[in-house]
């Protein structure tokens, strides 16, 4: 699940994923990695950003990332993320986000 935001209230939407993620990465699961998922998302409202229109609350979402796992569990990683519906109804101009990940293994 992830909650995306802007400084006004109006702005918020969470968004529900199932991802299935291909990572790429050493056997011991440290150092750098890489990896890719295509999955189905639903969003709490429709996405409305200054001229990008999404017209339907599900959508496709696939992405690529790449990051580096640290010896003491420390996940640094970025991700590029697409948003579509897949032409199933217009709009469907598409969003892409630059996603920063920071992840720590107890």
């Amino acid at each position: 699940m992830n909650h995306y935001n802007k400084t006004n209230d109006s702005a918020n939407l969470v968004d529900l994923g199932l991802t299935p993620v291909l990572r790429f990465q050493r056997d011991d699961g440290k150092g750098f990695y890489g990896e890719a998922g295509i999955g189905v998302h639903l969003f709490s409202k429709l996405y409305r950003n200054n001229d990008k229109v999404l017209s339907t609350a599900f959508q496709f979402g696939d992405h690529v990332g790449a990051g580096y796992v640290f010896s003491n569990g420390l996940d640094l990683g970025i991700r590029l993320q697409h948003f579509s519906n897949g032409g199933i109804k217009q709009p469907n101009g598409g969003v892409n986000f630059a996603v920063a990940r920071v992840a720590y293994k107890f």
